[in-house]
């Protein structure tokens, strides 16, 4: 399915991903990726033993027979310059087969830059990700221990929670976390064009994107074996874009045959970047094997 975008792209198309393992040398594991413009640095601390986090002040534990993981998403305030972590150059891309790779500043750098702005906590953002982390991660492995995810937006043109979630799994792989195994998450748009009753999808939204037309905007959130971790609806409601019809199981059964072809465009994406994240682990275990004689 193609229609018209500014950036040209196939309306089933995902902006370009870049990702750096290790990014942060004093954090446990930390990944900075970024989509497009969207640009999401992840850092995790622990696990965390009860003794210590007692003596730093930090949240103590609920259970103390499963660990907790503790998220903290930073982004900066409205107006504030824009923070830049790494200097484009030519190079292959593996996810899109574009040619653009990334050099990352030190995590010195990344810091010094991160205080030109003021930066803002974002409650609902914090809950999303401790929702799909606290059923990913194998807790029961870290009794009265604390994972802490710190996830730091540094530019947001659109996606960041999407980007955010696959930073964050990349970051606690590199940590050595136990997990059930990885997730991936996209945002997809729905929209109708006029005169016609069929809506269109498109991967990926901009912000331009959303607020140029009237639709609906989902965050979707799969693991590594295609399975639903998480959905939700972030823009416009469903009934502002279900055709006019005066029968209500028209309604009902239009709304039903748009939510399959929603799910089969965002699962097959979920397959494209479940294939991108096992390339990136590949190539980082790769380059931390040891040299054969």
């Amino acid at each position: 399915m193609e229609t018209s975008r500014r950036d040209r792209r196939a309306a089933e198309a995902l902006r370009p991903l870049r990702a750096a393992l290790g990014a942060l040398d004093r954090a446990d594991g930390s990944c900075q990726l970024s989509l497009g413009e969207t640009r999401v640095l992840v850092s995790v601390y622990g696990p965390i033993q009860s003794d210590q986090i007692s003596k730093t002040g930090l949240t103590r534990l609920q259970s103390p027979k499963r660990g907790s993981c503790q998220v903290t998403w930073l982004e900066p305030e409205p107006g504030a310059p824009f923070v830049q972590s790494w200097t484009p150059s030519p190079g292959p891309d593996v996810l899109n087969g574009l040619s653009e790779q990334n050099h990352f500043l030190s995590s010195e750098q990344t810091a010094l830059r991160a205080r030109v702005g003021g930066m803002r906590r974002r409650p609902t953002a914090e809950s999303v990700l401790t929702r799909v982390f606290n059923t990913t991660i194998l807790l029961e492995e870290y009794p009265l221990s604390s994972i802490y995810l710190i996830v730091h937006v540094l530019y947001d043109d659109g996606g960041a929670m999407a980007t955010a979630i696959m930073a964050s799994t990349l970051a606690l792989m590199n940590a050595g976390i136990s997990m059930r195994g990885f997730v991936v998450a996209l945002h997809l748009m729905t929209l109708r064009q006029p005169g016609s009753a069929l809506p269109v999808f498109w991967l990926d939204p901009t912000p331009e994107e959303l607020s140029q037309r009237a639709c609906r905007s989902s965050l979707w959130v799969f693991d590594h074996e295609g399975g639903i971790c998480f959905n939700r609806i972030e823009t416009s409601p469903w009934l502002m874009t279900l055709p006019s019809s005066p029968m209500i199981a028209d309604r009902m059964e239009a709304a039903a045959e748009w939510l399959k072809t929603e799910h089969h465009v965002a699962s097959t994406a979920a397959e494209k970047l479940c294939h991108w994240i096992r390339t990136i682990i590949q190539a980082h275990t790769m380059q931390q094997l040891p040299e054969t004689r």
